[in-house]
């Protein structure tokens, strides 16, 4: 910007110095007037067609872009204009060489909300995000997730990476590497990474990358490649960029690939992210473990370690033993275990706990007054309000309101089979489909009774100056669906359920035994799983004395705990995390695979 700005006013002068014969410049003679003017104009034309080129390359026109030079590109977002206005350069986008500045995100929210906005694919590096805090980075990858087109993001290496790791590995230090020289640098990168490195992998990219005259890799190509490329390099790009950003305790990318909904990708994305929540809870990085799962609820993680003695389901004696463990609305399984009654599982199983749900169980007093079980002559189940009326009777409040007329149910976030019973019970007895919509908060149900309106969502109540529509839950529904989602849970319990199967190819899978466990949430859980849990299984289809052996299993509660300590905020505190040492076992078939030996095929 500075030469072209200089240039321009160099040319008029010399200009009017040539007009007028050079007077006023006792030195100034034709021919080097001439020259200078020369200069100048070829300067101006360089520059010329250099802007318009890259203002193309930005979506814009000559006189825009000649603009934004002329301001010094102060908050100018490169490649913004493109991808606003769906140019064809603006649906492919590298951000790897570019550093947003504070306002940057919010520029790029408005051009992905624009309706041209074609973007697919958007490569950056940590270097892009550099400057941005941990809810800028959220903010940023917030906005790429609500765009209407699914947009790819691709996590590109540092290039002063690369180019350490080439000087390291160029042993004739010609600025090259050789194919031999090549498989080392690619070993290096990945074992860092532990992302899985093959020889066939290692060609592919050499082929790829490498000259077609000394057929070798060349620096200053990968440095172009880096700041260019718009499409996954398997060399210069990270495949487990998740898993990099947790292994380098790296929040602000963190948060940025999970506000993107990074985990929602692919299966693949989906088990780097279950990956990276369980090694974080079971080795104590709780901040890591919360900020992956901001936008879910609370991590916790069940280790199954093992069974012994348990029923014979097969005809050899033997059965192919396989756990289900349920907490709230979620299921997770194990592996089964080929023919043996003395499985070994050494699995991990996550839940994400939903933040409604924390609120039930850890906040007990407060939320136990708010949904006590309250049951009136009409077989309503009621949750008590607060306060009593002037007549001493203590006001109602339902958990679901219904408009009948309308055949919507609105009610507080419950589990989908608790709305789908209501949704079933409500259809017995009106012949009618009902829609299930969740409100925020019993106040928000309130709030709509209150106004009157006719059609309204009408509620049972034990007020007895509130005039109810009749039954619209049945007693036995309620209660039952009350139980399940935990609404009136007084007693501070987080229920864990256990049960324990046959795996059967050609047939239904046999139940060995359940155990239902239930950890008291006022009490200390952080180090709660330094124990070793064995507790004997259940089964009500055998005889009462049948033995079904037992299981053993751990459960991690620290990211529980520091929640009910700390909530959210604790991502940001400078608290120290208490690393966890102890029980550290391999987690089989659910690791990101490992190293192989390069010259393996």
């Amino acid at each position: 910007s500075e030469i072209f700005a200089e240039a321009m006013p160099q040319a008029v002068i010399q200009l009017l110095i040539l007009i007028g014969g050079g007077r006023g410049c006792e030195k100034c003679t034709t021919p080097s007037v001439v020259t200078a003017l020369a200069s100048s104009c070829f300067v101006l034309a360089l520059w010329c067609t250099i802007i318009t080129l890259e203002g193309k390359k930005n979506g814009m026109g000559f006189v825009e872009y000649v603009t934004v030079v002329f301001q010094g590109s102060f908050n100018f977002v490169e490649m913004l204009p493109a991808i606003e206005r769906g140019t064809p350069s603006g649906i492919k986008v590298n951000w790897t060489a570019y550093k947003f500045s504070d306002e940057g995100p919010g520029h790029v929210a408005k051009a992905l909300n624009a309706p041209s906005c074609r973007l697919e694919l958007l490569k950056i590096s940590k270097y892009t995000i550099k400057d941005l805090d941990r809810y800028g980075c959220r903010f940023l990858g917030g906005s790429i997730a609500q765009s209407e087109n699914h947009i790819e993001i691709i996590v590109s290496r540092l290039e002063n990476e690369i180019i350490a790791l080439f000087d390291k590995y160029d042993v004739d230090q010609g600025k090259s590497l050789d194919f031999e020289e090549f498989v080392h640098l690619c070993l290096d990168i990945k074992q860092n990474m532990r992302e899985p490195c093959l020889r066939s992998d290692v060609f592919m990219i050499y082929e790829e990358l490498a000259d077609s005259v000394q057929h070798e890799v060349w620096q200053l190509d990968l440095q172009v490649k880096i700041k260019g490329s718009l499409e996954y390099i398997g060399l210069l790009d990270y495949k487990l960029p998740l898993q990099h950003a947790y292994e380098t305790g790296d929040l602000g990318l963190m948060s940025f690939l999970m506000a993107a909904e990074y985990d929602k990708y692919s299966d693949d994305h989906l088990a780097e992210f279950e990956w990276c929540v369980s090694n974080a809870i079971t080795s104590g990085k709780i901040r890591e473990a919360l900020c992956l799962c901001e936008h879910k609820g609370v991590p916790l993680v069940v280790r199954m370690e093992s069974g012994r003695n348990l029923m014979a389901c097969d005809d050899d004696g033997k059965s192919d033993p396989y756990v289900r463990v349920s907490i709230f609305d979620q299921q997770q399984v194990t592996n089964y275990r080929k023919q043996t009654l003395n499985p070994n599982w050494e699995e991990d199983l996550l839940f994400i706990i939903p933040f409604e749900f924390m609120e039930r169980i850890l906040h007990v007093e407060e939320y136990s007054n708010e949904f006590e079980e309250k049951k009136d002559g009409d077989g309503f189940l009621y949750g008590g309000g607060r306060g009593g009326d002037q007549g001493g009777t203590q006001r109602g409040v339902s958990f679901a309101a219904i408009d009948v007329d309308s055949h919507v149910v609105t009610g507080l976030s419950m589990p989908a089979y608790t709305q789908k019973a209501i949704q079933e019970d409500l259809k017995k007895q009106y012949n009618q489909d009902f829609e299930f919509q969740v409100a925020g908060s019993q106040a928000d149900i309130a709030s709509a009774m209150a106004s009157g309106q006719p059609g309204l969502m009408k509620r049972a109540t034990t007020d007895p100056s509130a005039q109810s529509s009749g039954q619209i839950l049945s007693d036995e529904a309620a209660h039952s669906n009350a139980n399940k989602s935990h609404f009136g849970n007084k007693s501070g319990k987080l229920s864990i359920r256990f049960r324990v199967f046959d795996h059967d190819i050609d047939d239904d899978d046999d139940f060995m035994g359940s155990y239902k466990s239930k950890i008291v949430m006022k009490d200390d859980t952080s180090n709660y799983h330094q124990k070793m849990i064995t507790h004997k299984l259940q089964n009500n289809q055998q005889e009462e004395d049948f033995d079904c052996g037992v299981i053993s299993y751990r459960i991690y509660l620290n990211a529980v705990q520091i929640f009910q300590n700390h909530e959210l905020h604790y991502i940001d505190k400078d608290i120290e995390d208490r690393p966890i040492e102890l029980f550290h076992t391999e987690v089989k078939d659910a690791q990101p695979v490992q190293m192989a030996d390069v010259f393996q095929m």
